[in-house]
C-alpha cells in the first residue's frame, strides 16, 4: 500500500533508509527534515513509501525543479530525489505510481538526484545494484562520456595561496551577487545561494573575485552552518572541521584567464589559516583541473534519466 510522507512517521523513514543504504550513505533525521520534507521543492503529492503489513519495504521521495524561472538542460523534469527498497517489487509498484503521477502532470523526465537540498548528483558507485533496478525501470545515462564525482582534498599537506583580488562576501555585496547569478548561472546555483542566504545571517560564506565588479564566486560551507546543502549533507570520511566548496564558477566571458584557480586557491588559503582541515568538492566533472589543485577523487556518480513521454 502506497503511503504519503504526511502519513509517515519520519523516525521510521530514517531507520528504514539506514537499513537498506549503504554505510556512507546513511542520514539522520535532522538531514531527512532539513533537505527532504523541508525543501522548498520537496513534492509531496508524488514522494512516498510502500507499506505491507505496517512494515516500508520500499521508499522515495521527488522535488520539483529548483525554480520555476529554471531554463536549463532539463526545465520539465522532475527528480527522483532518492529511492530505497528492502522488497525490489514494492519499489518497482512505488515507482509506477510515481511515473503515472508525474505523466499526468505533463513532466517530460524524471532525473535521478541533481535537486535542491540533494543527497546524489547521480547514482552512487557504491550503491551496489541501484543502477540496475533504474535501469530495470527504464533509466539509462545521462551522459554516459562524461564522469561526475565529488573530490576532497587535504589541507595538512597542502599549500593554497591567497590572492589579494579574492574577499569574504559582505551584506552590502549581497545586491550585485545576486545579479551575477542571475545573469551568469541561473537556475539551481542561484536558487541554491538565495536559500542558503536565508538560513546564514552572515553571508562571508561565499568568496568573490573582483576585478570591475564580481566576476566569480565560490560557496562554502562549514559545520557550524544552519543550513547544510549538497556536500554538506553527508559529511562521511571528512575530517572535523571541515568545508564544503561549491558550487564555484567564473563569467563566461572571464574564462581562461587562470581565475577559478586564483578563486580556489584563495579560499583554500582561507579556509586554512581558519584551521580548516579537510574540504569537498560537490558534484563536478573538472576532474583533472581539481587534481592539479590537489584534490583527489572521492565518489562517483552515474547521472541517470527517464524520458517520461515513453509510454513504456
Amino acid at each position: 500500500m502506497r503511503v504519503g510522507f504526511r502519513q509517515l512517521q519520519l523516525g521510521d523513514a530514517v531507520q528504514f533508509w539506514n537499513s537498506t543504504a549503504p554505510e556512507p550513505w546513511h542520514i539522520d533525521l535532522a538531514a531527512l527534515t532539513s533537505c527532504v520534507v523541508g525543501c522548498p521543492c520537496f513534492d509531496w503529492g508524488a514522494s512516498a513509501a510502500w507499506v505491507v503489513d505496517g512494515e516500508i519495504q520500499a521508499l522515495a521521495w521527488v522535488k520539483k525543479s529548483a525554480a520555476r524561472a529554471y531554463r536549463g538542460p532539463d526545465p520539465d523534469a522532475s527528480h527522483l530525489s532518492a529511492i530505497a527498497f528492502r522488497d525490489a517489487p514494492a519499489a518497482a509498484d512505488l515507482l509506477a505510481d510515481i511515473k503515472h503521477l508525474l505523466r499526468q502532470r505533463g513532466q517530460a523526465g524524471l532525473v535521478f538526484g541533481q535537486d535542491a537540498r540533494h543527497l546524489f548528483p547521480g547514482v552512487p558507485e557504491n550503491w551496489p545494484g541501484l543502477a540496475d533496478f533504474l535501469m530495470v525501470e527504464g533509466f539509462v545515462p545521462a551522459a554516459p562520456d562524461r564522469q561526475c564525482v565529488d573530490l576532497k582534498i587535504d589541507l595538512a599537506s597542502a599549500s593554497p595561496v591567497d590572492d589579494p583580488r579574492v574577499r569574504q562576501c559582505t551584506p552590502d555585496d549581497v545586491p550585485a551577487l545576486l545579479e551575477f547569478l542571475d545573469r551568469e548561472f541561473p537556475g539551481r546555483w542561484a536558487f541554491d545561494v538565495r536559500d542558503k542566504l536565508a538560513h546564514e545571517p552572515d553571508p562571508g560564506f561565499i568568496s568573490i573575485l573582483e576585478d570591475g565588479g564580481i566576476v566569480a564566486f565560490a560557496m562554502t560551507q562549514e559545520p557550524s552552518h544552519r543550513l547544510h546543502l549538497a556536500g554538506a549533507t553527508i559529511v562521511g570520511s571528512l575530517p572535523s572541521p571541515w568545508l564544503a566548496i561549491g558550487p564555484i564558477g567564473v563569467a563566461a566571458d572571464q574564462r581562461g584567464k587562470g581565475l577559478g584557480t586564483a578563486l580556489m586557491t584563495a579560499t583554500l588559503a582561507h579556509a586554512k589559516a581558519n584551521g580548516i582541515r579537510a574540504a569537498r568538492v560537490d558534484w563536478t566533472h573538472l576532474i583533472e583541473w581539481y587534481e592539479k589543485l590537489g584534490f583527489e577523487v572521492e565518489r562517483r556518480f552515474t547521472p541517470m534519466r527517464l524520458d517520461l513521454t515513453d509510454p513504456n
